[in-house]
């Protein structure tokens, strides 16, 4: 398996149990074995430790929200409809659309709770 496949299936399974436990209730160690690493150490040698980790689910995560909210900006520009209705909805509606993601983006959501 390649590195990369590997980081991401160590980071969604941290995104998961984050999501399902709790950030400070599951070790490093519990990730990389739910994401069927032999090696127990996986998780800290590609994220460093967990604040490593968490970081990079973020950022994973962010680039999806901001690509949605400037869509979502857009939008509204050209409607020429620029309120501040609207722009709570470019800042709310990813998060809305995340919980109903089917692939995980609900986890990100209850993580982004938890801090």
């Amino acid at each position: 398996m390649k590195e990369d496949s590997t980081k991401t299936r160590i980071r969604l399974t941290a995104e998961k149990l984050f999501a399902e436990q709790g950030i400070d209730a599951v070790s490093l160690r519990k990730i990389s074995s739910a994401a069927g690493q032999k090696n127990k150490t996986a998780a800290q040698y590609h994220f460093d430790s967990k604040k490593g980790l968490v970081e990079a689910i973020f950022a994973s995560r962010a680039t999806g929200i901001n690509h949605r909210r400037q869509e979502l900006l857009d939008e509204l520009l050209e409607r020429g409809d620029v309120n501040l209705y609207g722009l709570i909805e470019i800042i709310l509606k990813p998060f809305i659309e995340l919980l109903l993601d089917e692939d995980g983006g609900r986890h990100y959501v209850h993580i982004t709770a938890q801090m």
